[in-house]
Parts: structure tokens; sequence; C-alpha cells
């Protein structure tokens, strides 16, 4: 007969440990990748997909990041100060000087995270990886 003995108590330990682990290693690790997709997002707005004019809406552009009940969450977007950052991202109609002109779509976020998105999930699998090895 085989018996298999298992410390509940030095189990439980070690996968509470994991989990800090990983929680911290995620949490740093989504922080490294906003912090690359906000620069790609500013490289967009300075030239490669809009000029800059104003700087106001290169200036509204923010990473946040954040981590509570068990969730951590990273994102990049205008702060909401500008309000033309979406129909510059979309495109669309608008009324100026008693006529419509349709603004092209310029999109200088969803085209950073498209090129980002590959490398960033590579990333965090290796940290998962890593944190629970």
């Amino acid at each position: 007969m085989l018996k298999i003995l298992v410390d509940a108590t030095q189990a439980t330990a070690r996968l509470a440990a994991i989990r800090a682990s990983l929680q911290s290693e995620l949490a740093r690790g989504l922080q490294v990748q906003g912090d690359g997709l906000l620069a790609r997002v500013q490289a967009n707005l300075s030239g490669q997909v809009l000029q800059i004019r104003s700087g106001a809406l290169l200036g509204s552009i923010k990473a946040q990041g954040d981590a509570q009940a068990g969730k951590i969450t990273a994102s990049v977007g205008s702060d909401g100060s500008v309000p033309y950052a979406r129909i510059q991202e979309y495109g669309g109609r608008i009324t100026a000087h008693n006529r419509m002109i349709a603004l092209p779509e310029r999109s200088y976020l969803r085209s950073a995270l498209a090129e980002k998105r590959s490398g960033a999930v590579d990333a965090i699998r290796k940290l998962v990886g890593e944190a629970i090895s």
C-alpha cells in the first residue's frame, strides 16, 4: 500500500508565498509594460501619427496602474482634458465654421497597443512562470 502524507500547513504557506510573489511581479510587470505603451503613444503623438500643434493632446496622455482586491490593472489614455482626443483616435465628423468636416482616423492609442501587445503578453507570461516556479 502506498501512503502519501502532505503537511497542509507547509503547502498553504508555500501557496500564500507564491500568490504574494505573483501579485508583486504582475504589478511590476504591468507597470513596465504600461510605461512602454505610454512611450509608444507619446511617439505616435510626436510626429509618427499626429504632428504636435499645441502639445495638449500629448500632455493629456497618462499611464495608470491599480492593484486592489486581487485585481491588477494598467491603462494608458487621455485624461479627458482634451475634447478632441477621441475624434483624433477614431475619426468622425464635426461642424466648424458652419460646415461639416470629416476627420480621418488617426489611431495613436490602438496602433500603439497593437504594436506592443505581443511583447507585453510574452513578458507577462514569463513573469508568471518565474513567480510560480
